[in-house]
């Protein structure tokens, strides 16, 4: 839960919320640009399996990590 200093002061999540947030924007981001990167590729490129793989698996993993987010708070 957020906590609040004083009335009128900004609310400060913990430690544990911001890592967690800040941890999925990149890999939200990574996960942009790598799509824009596949898109990009043709079939027969040897490293589209590569991407196209690791894209779904950091797709789940931004999934757990918000489940987490909502878990702690």
């Amino acid at each position: 839960m957020p906590q609040s200093l004083h009335a009128g002061q900004a609310v400060v999540y913990p430690r544990s919320m911001r890592i967690l947030h800040w941890v999925r924007a990149v890999l939200i981001l990574a996960l942009i640009a790598a799509g824009w990167y596949m898109t990009r590729l043709s079939e027969d490129d040897p490293t589209a399996g590569f991407f196209y793989v690791n894209h779904k698996q950091f797709g789940i993993l931004v999934w757990l990590v918000a489940l987490v987010q909502l878990t702690l708070r």
